[in-house]
């Protein structure tokens, strides 16, 4: 998870994790929180150009903006497994957080 400045403010590894998943992971969050949108939605004939000019820019779905009274205040993201899976856990995060409240919601 990262906050709205894409500074990371917790994260969970698995044992045995990959060097590769770890960033990737990190990479979805802070997309996500700097674009305001989940990670995939860039059409794929400008993600290679975005990530070139963006540094930690990625189009690898699997993960989502926080939203709380409309505004983004961060992002949540899970990575190393299948692309539906990762986006399972990362949507499962969000409803564990502390950020579960009614005004909570998952940016799709």
């Amino acid at each position: 998870m990262v906050d709205q400045s894409c500074r990371l403010i917790g994260f969970v590894m698995m044992d045995g994790a990959r060097h590769f998943s770890i960033v990737t992971t990190q990479r979805k969050a802070i997309t996500d929180a700097s674009q305001r949108l989940p990670t995939g939605y860039a059409p794929e004939e400008n993600a290679l150009s975005m990530s070139v000019r963006m540094g930690d820019f990625t189009n690898v779905p699997g993960g989502f903006p926080i939203e709380v009274n409309g505004e983004v205040i961060g992002a949540a993201a899970a990575g190393g497994a299948k692309i539906e899976q990762d986006v399972e856990v990362a949507k499962a995060a969000l409803g564990k957080s502390q950020l579960a409240g009614k005004n909570r919601s998952l940016r799709e």
